[in-house]
């Protein structure tokens, strides 16, 4: 009896101690997370081209892209954050490297903008829900053409 009883007093102290560990707090990522369509690049000028980004919270992307109008490539990867910098870099899923590192000047609850190291063109971002048309219809390359990150 008394060594199911020391059995039962150890599996609820076990449950009690594995149960207080849950973190609620947010993501670090959580503001850049989401779906994103590049809407100006450079001096705010308007971008004719076709660029959405999915940053998701585990740190991977999908980035879909049309910058010859021959159609969207879809390009996927991950990435890092800085949330004391703002810096984000990213990998390819090829293991080829973003353009550079971009450091996040302004984000809010519908526009981001990400600058190029010391470069003074800026992209800006506007949140979006990206067309279906784009995620389900995306040409296949083994190579892409160009690379916007």
């Amino acid at each position: 009896m008394k060594l199911r009883y020391k059995f039962f007093l150890m599996a609820a102290l076990v449950t009690l101690l594995t149960g207080c560990g849950k973190n609620d707090e947010p993501s670090p990522i959580a503001p850049i997370a989401g779906q994103w369509q590049l809407t100006a690049w450079a001096a705010n000028s308007e971008f004719p081209k076709g660029v959405y980004l999915e940053i998701q919270t585990d740190y991977t992307f999908n980035l879909y892209q049309d910058l010859a109008g021959q159609g969207y490539q879809k390009l996927t990867g991950t990435f890092t954050y800085d949330l004391t910098t703002q810096l984000i870099t990213g990998v390819y899923t090829d293991g080829t490297a973003w353009l550079g590192s971009y450091t996040i000047s302004e984000i809010t609850a519908t526009t981001m903008k990400w600058k190029m190291g010391n470069s003074t063109e800026v992209s800006t971002y506007t949140r979006t829900v990206i067309p279906e048309t784009i995620t389900n219809q995306t040409r296949a390359t083994t190579t892409p053409d160009t690379r916007f990150l």
